[in-house]
């Protein structure tokens, strides 16, 4: 299919680069690199209005095995769940293959913490507060107040140490794949087109002037194209949005916005471990930490950190859920198959290759065994969610292998501090102290938490694979790789969307975070467009 100018396409929205037919350039006023919760975010406020709009996708309607192969990449520093693995190259992106879960981050998380270095957003949570709505609406979430969905859940311990409050987090049910419940509404947008198959090779700047004029894509038979737009949204995630900096040193061989050297650093996880379990429970609480309905809304409460248990402690912010015990990694082919079993049921659909699951489940019955015991395992475990904290020296880099298209693969040093390790002992150890007073049972902590080897963490750690802070958000260059608005520092017309862009993380899943940044980065670009701000296209 013949790729054309937006204002004379046919209705269809979707263009396949890889078609045979040849592929002129492209015109339009937003081009965003990335089809997935961010891109889609910022895409979806355009809907019905007159600019023209361009979503690259660099994979297909469905995730593609040579697609996925473009994500591979080293792991040189702690151990790391491999890179192909948890992210999608699809349209929708990993909105296809999230787990749903809906939480809030704190004002504190936002603010500067002396006691982290390099913590503090350039933005307060009015200004994210102002686009929850729009997040809801996008998410399909009911909007309801806390204390209305407080009234409507089981009776929970009565907290009465400063340390602890309550968290509600909500879940997507069935989790929102963001390009199945926003199709129709892209379709019936004339002015929005997705280009399928476009990988974007190089972020093209213009010789001495402090803007970007094209993003080049790749559009099969050894072909490539400029996509021309008077802004461009980088929104391809966490890993590949400095990848893709990093590799376009046409101009500089530094990268993109990179003269700093910030693009890459930071590199965050949430961290996620099985804490303990609580034996002997007592008392009538343990419905009141169960996932339930209210309100038509899935929720589920959390034992979080106070804010000044923060303070007083000099940690960063966790969150202890109770229940089943995560699953942990392993690459049994029959444990692998259950899982993506129970993660379609989950989202009432078939998984993928059924039979090819069915074949694996029944081929390794020892790997199936150990599965089901995790799924029947009734014990009520501490799954405890940590903020990790600010660190330049976990970072992305660039490796010596490249992939098909002649782009360095990715290098990831992740690396965890000390004070990572301290948060998860100190939450621990205060919920402990908690319990007791309250007479409700007695915690077991988990022995390899007294270990000061971090890869005895990282082979404990199952993450939610939430990667932050590549790209982020600082007032000063040198500080960070963009502005508060997601500017890239320096470059007027190019913008960073997604978990990238954020200076901390807080314990809360990303999701819900991104999609409200999305909608205020829209709010930006419809004002800066309206306001003349950018050349015009020629």
């Amino acid at each position: 299919m013949r790729i054309a100018d937006t204002s004379q396409r046919e209705k269809h929205v979707f263009v396949d680069c890889r078609s045979p037919a040849s592929t002129p350039d492209l015109r339009c006023e937003i081009c965003i690199a990335g089809s997935g919760m961010a891109g889609l975010g910022v895409a979806l406020g355009f809907v019905g209005r007159k600019e023209r709009v361009v979503v690259l996708e660099a994979g297909g309607l469905e995730a593609e095995d040579d697609g996925q192969e473009l994500f591979r990449g080293e792991v040189v520093g702690l151990s790391y769940h491999p890179l192909d693995r948890k992210r999608q190259r699809r349209f929708g992106g990993t909105s296809g293959i999230w787990g749903g879960t809906c939480a809030l981050l704190t004002p504190q998380d936002l603010a500067p913490r002396p006691w982290i270095p390099c913590a503090g957003w350039p933005l307060d949570e009015d200004e994210l507060a102002r686009h929850y709505p729009a997040a809801n609406a996008i998410l399909g979430i009911p909007a309801h107040e806390p204390q209305e969905l407080e009234t409507g859940l089981p009776p929970a311990l009565k907290l009465t140490s400063d340390s602890f409050r309550h968290q509600l987090f909500a879940y997507s049910r069935p989790p929102t794949d963001l390009a199945a419940r926003h199709y129709r509404a892209l379709e019936s947008s004339p002015t929005i087109l997705v280009a399928l198959h476009a990988t974007v090779l190089e972020v093209v700047r213009d010789a001495g002037q402090q803007r970007v004029s094209a993003l080049r894509v790749d559009v099969g038979e050894e072909r490539s194209a400029l996509v021309r737009a008077r802004a461009f949204v980088l929104a391809t995630g966490g890993l590949e949005t400095p990848r893709l900096l990093l590799n376009s040193t046409a101009m500089d061989e530094r990268g993109i916005g990179n003269g700093h050297d910030r693009v890459g650093r930071y590199f965050m996880d949430h961290l996620y471990f099985i804490g303990g379990r609580i034996e002997r429970p007592r008392g009538r609480w343990k419905k009141g930490y169960g996932r339930l309905a209210v309100a038509g809304l899935p929720v589920q409460r959390g034992i979080s950190l106070s804010d000044e248990a923060q303070r007083h402690e000099g940690i960063p912010n966790a969150c202890i859920r109770l229940g089943k015990a995560i699953p942990a990694r392993s690459t049994s082919r029959g444990y692998k198959a259950l899982g993506r079993i129970a993660r379609a049921a989950a989202r009432l659909r078939l998984p993928e290759q059924p039979r090819d699951r069915l074949r694996e489940l029944v081929s390794d019955p020892g790997g199936l065994r150990r599965a089901l015991v995790e799924l029947l395992d009734r014990r009520l475990y501490l799954r405890i969610t940590s903020e990790q904290a600010p660190n330049p020296e976990s970072r992305v880099t660039l490796g010596s292998g490249r992939d098909r298209f002649g782009l360095h693969r990715l290098r990831l040093d992740w690396r965890l501090s000390e004070i990572d390790k301290h948060t998860v002992r100190r939450t621990l150890a205060l919920l402990a102290t908690e319990f007791e007073r309250l007479d409700a049972g007695t915690l077991r902590t988990s022995d390899w938490l007294a270990a000061n080897d971090d890869e005895i963490w990282a082979h404990h750690h199952v993450g939610g694979s939430h990667h932050m802070g590549t790209t982020r958000m600082a007032l000063d260059p040198q500080q960070g790789v963009v502005d508060r608005h997601c500017r890239v520092h320096g470059l007027d017309n190019l913008l960073v969307m997604g978990p990238g862009v954020f200076p901390t993380g807080g314990y809360s899943n990303p999701t819900y975070a991104v999609i409200a940044l999305a909608s205020r980065l829209t709010e930006h670009l419809q004002a800066r467009l309206a306001a003349g701000a950018w050349p015009a296209r020629e």
